[in-house]
């Protein structure tokens, strides 16, 4: 029998366009007086509001695995990924872990680079709890229709700080970050590739370890499968400097996807 760990993935291209201005950070810099003046998608004010709102719902609804309340600040890819853990959550009679997202920069584009809905803008925080962590979570707002709720609809990670050689020493060799200022936020959904993951072997079956998520979605039990398609979602984070130049992926969860369903066809 063969131990299968791919199937269908569902993907999300998140790419930061950067030109040279500056960011609005939460207590750090300051955009120039030329960019200043141009309208932004959203102020820094009520970022502030739309972030801090999330915050509050996520860990609420989190704690409860609450399906209904996710979505109120959750849509797209992230609220498909929400609503999965919280299933397999209530499948294993587990408990979901409770984030709480500390020290925003937020990421604000101008109305000039995005003159039509939908409209995004980005924050980089940090796990309350793991603020000296070199990576920050990314996610990404999106907001429909003019006076529309602004929900979060993407989310990664990202190397932030480079790497130091001791805790009193220099930085050591800096590893990906985002280095622009003036950033243009742009998710992209890829279409699903899927995969069919079929049995192999003299028993012609396939099976996935018992208690992993998969065969938790499946059933449970370890049990043999003649065929499994499963469903995964990950992000990919690209730069996309605003000279042309190559892109550089950031990052990508690829390797740890979030389950979003597994079905099978049983011997």
């Amino acid at each position: 029998m063969r131990r299968a760990t791919t199937g269908v993935c569902a993907s999300v291209i998140l790419v930061l366009l950067f030109s040279a201005a500056g960011c609005t950070r939460n207590g750090g810099e300051t955009s120039p007086p030329s960019l200043s003046a141009a309208a932004m998608v959203i102020t820094e004010a009520e970022a502030q509001r739309v972030f801090d709102r999330y915050n509050e719902a996520n860990a609420v609804a989190d704690a409860a695995l609450d399906a209904t309340a996710i979505q109120e600040v959750q849509t797209g890819l992230l609220l498909a990924e929400s609503t999965a853990a919280y299933e397999i959550h209530r499948r294993a009679g587990t408990k979901d872990v409770i984030v709480r997202h500390v020290r925003p920069t937020y990421l604000i584009p101008t109305v000039v680079d995005q003159p039509a809905f939908p409209r995004y803008f980005a924050v980089l925080s940090k796990r309350s709890g793991n603020e000296t962590d070199r990576s920050s979570i990314v996610l990404y707002f999106t907001q429909a229709q003019a006076g529309g709720h602004w929900k979060a609809t993407a989310g990664t990670w990202v190397v932030t700080e480079a790497a130091r050689t001791s805790s009193s020493g220099p930085p050591g060799s800096a590893a990906p970050t985002p280095t622009g200022n003036n950033i243009r936020v742009a998710p992209k959904v890829l279409p699903e590739l899927r995969h069919n993951v079929a049995g192999s072997g003299a028993s012609r079956t396939v099976k996935f370890d018992a208690g992993s998520d998969t065969d938790i979605l499946l059933g449970g039990g370890g049990r043999d499968w003649r065929s499994v398609e499963e469903v995964s979602s990950f992000a990919a984070l690209f730069e996309v400097p605003g000279d042309a130049s190559p892109a550089t992926v950031l990052t990508s969860d690829a390797y740890g996807p979030q389950i979003l369903s597994a079905t099978g066809v049983r011997p």
